[in-house]
């Protein structure tokens, strides 16, 4: 066994010895390889304490590569590897790295964030021989598309995504937008694109990898119209109801006429009915865009008569008839 000696300790204190000691292992020693030994303290006067420890020896072996970013070097990424050893190693401002490992089989990957997309597939290799080009890549990915409404460019709409990234973007004045990130691994994304008052578009699923992708959104100003009638001549003021993907109302013209007019990112459904003093037609289902015309309601005037009569089959004058 070795010893050495520290004096003596005060609460808490750490010291190195004057002549600290060391382990030494033979060149022939089978790794991994687990020593236990056991650590015995003995003070100034006869109290002793004996602790066991291991010491694990590893055959040491060469790890490094290069992380790059749009093909340049990438500083500040961590390079994690599991094995026999496992650490961290980060990337210089060349975007190198190198790390001493076990013999043995490691995983090794490069990670720049918590997002699934900001690591990269993971490699493993098998050590000796020393590995010295186990390199990664990220990439610059992005999705951009412009937005219009009736062929012309929609600004101020409102780009949501969602998935792997999340958040959202607005369309500049020519209707454009762009969304970017640097990613190791392919991004999945669901872009969905709305403004105050339109339908919003389908919801589109997208893969972003290295370079552009482009997802273009357009809406179209698609209309409803009809006239309403009674008894075959215009009904003003009558009640058009809309409900489905969206719900509103507007009554007729003089001339009987309505148009309900609406901006659409997708197609939609309305189911339409008209009413007037308590009564109401049935509803009537249309699919938009495209615009829909003689979209026509019919009210018609209907006489009900009769003779209301009591006991032994008299006449009742003056009698209420109220209809249900």
């Amino acid at each position: 066994g070795a010893s050495a000696s520290y004096g003596d300790f005060g609460a808490f204190q750490e010291k190195v010895g004057a002549t600290p000691f060391s382990v030494q292992v033979t060149g022939d020693c089978p790794t991994p390889h687990t020593a236990t030994m056991n650590l015995t303290i003995h003070d100034s006067g006869t109290n002793v304490w004996t602790s066991p420890f291991t010491v694990s020896v590893y055959t040491s072996q060469h790890l490094s590569g290069t992380v790059r970013k749009d093909g340049a070097g990438f500083g500040g990424v961590n390079v994690y590897y599991t094995g026999p050893v496992s650490g961290c190693a980060t990337t210089d401002g060349s975007g190198n790295y190198s790390a001493i490992v076990s013999a043995g089989t490691t995983t090794v990957v490069a990670v720049n964030g918590s997002a699934v997309f900001q690591k990269t597939a993971s490699t493993t290799v098998t050590l000796p021989p020393d590995q010295t080009n186990v390199d990664f890549t990220f990439s610059t990915a992005t999705v951009s598309g412009t937005v219009t409404v009736d062929g012309s460019p929609l600004a101020g709409a409102t780009i949501a995504y969602g998935g792997d990234l999340t958040g959202s973007i607005q369309s500049g004045a020519d209707g454009a937008y762009s969304i970017s990130c640097v990613c190791g691994l392919p991004v999945s994304l669901t872009l969905t694109a709305s403004k105050d008052n339109y339908f919003p578009s389908a919801a589109v699923p997208v893969t972003m990898t290295a370079g552009a992708t482009t997802v273009n959104f357009a809406f179209t100003t698609a209309t409803v119209s009809g006239r309403v009638t009674l008894d075959g001549g215009p009904l003003a003021g009558a009640t058009i109801s809309y409900m489905g993907d969206f719900a509103g109302a507007v009554q007729s013209a003089a001339d009987g006429t309505y148009t309900i007019s609406q901006v659409f990112g997708r197609t939609g459904t309305m189911n339409l009915a008209a009413s007037m003093n308590g009564l109401r037609t049935d509803a009537t289902a249309v699919t938009v865009p495209p615009s829909r015309s003689n979209v026509n309601f019919v009210f018609t005037t209907a006489t009900i008569s009769g003779t209301v009569r009591i006991g032994e089959g008299l006449s009742a004058p003056g009698a209420t008839v109220s209809v249900r």
